[in-house]
């Protein structure tokens, strides 16, 4: 049997346990609501578009006219009118910030090229490849606090730091790219959206 790349989306959770490992390994993903809205912010500012995403504008999701939007929309995320507000207003945050752009500047959504570590094959897909500082990697991150101090708490609890280094390591050993830097663009899901580039 082929066994699937090693993906950080997976391994993070060894840092809970193996049990937390595998039962995500093995569990169908379920994105929660503050997923749903990372998502489409990255859909709206690295790709230009909502491609994935359907809005509904009925008045809410129960009768005739609701199912029959599931059914146009069946391979959509279906967002609602004010979802699809808040995203457009943090995603034009966002483009208001010229440092935070420049550090979105590259190569989008990129599926690295397998390498491997101890012998397993691991895959990754990294929100940008840049030339900043030579070369760099960088995340786009949706939080209810992008203030520093806040955000590296949580970033610590979620293993940004973790992430950023096999992507790294990913792109060197995988694409053979020279990347020394890495970042993140943290932006806050409610008004007033403030942003906060960090490396």
């Amino acid at each position: 049997m082929t066994r699937p790349p090693v993906r950080w989306s997976h391994l993070r959770h060894m840092a809970r346990s193996p049990a937390h490992y595998k039962y995500n390994l093995d569990t169908p993903f379920q994105p929660t609501p503050a997923m749903v809205m990372g998502s489409l912010v990255h859909e709206l500012v690295l790709a230009g578009g909502r491609d994935k995403f359907a809005v509904f504008e009925g008045e809410r999701r129960a009768g005739k006219e609701w199912e029959a939007f599931q059914a146009e929309n069946a391979d959509a995320c279906i967002l609602t009118k004010r979802e699809a507000e808040q995203a457009n207003a943090i995603a034009e945050s966002v483009r208001r910030c010229s440092l935070s752009m420049r550090l979105l500047e590259g190569r989008h959504e990129v599926e690295l090229p397998p390498w491997r570590v101890g012998g397993r094959v691991c895959g990754g897909r990294v929100d940008v490849i840049g030339d900043l500082d030579g070369g760099h990697v960088c995340e786009l991150k949706t939080s209810n606090s992008a203030e520093p101090y806040r955000f590296t708490r949580l970033g610590l609890r979620m293993a940004y730091h973790a992430q950023l280094a096999w992507y790294q390591h990913g792109a060197m050993a995988g694409a053979g790219l020279d990347v020394g830097s890495a970042y993140i663009v943290a932006v806050e899901t409610s008004p007033p959206y403030v942003v906060t580039p960090m490396r």
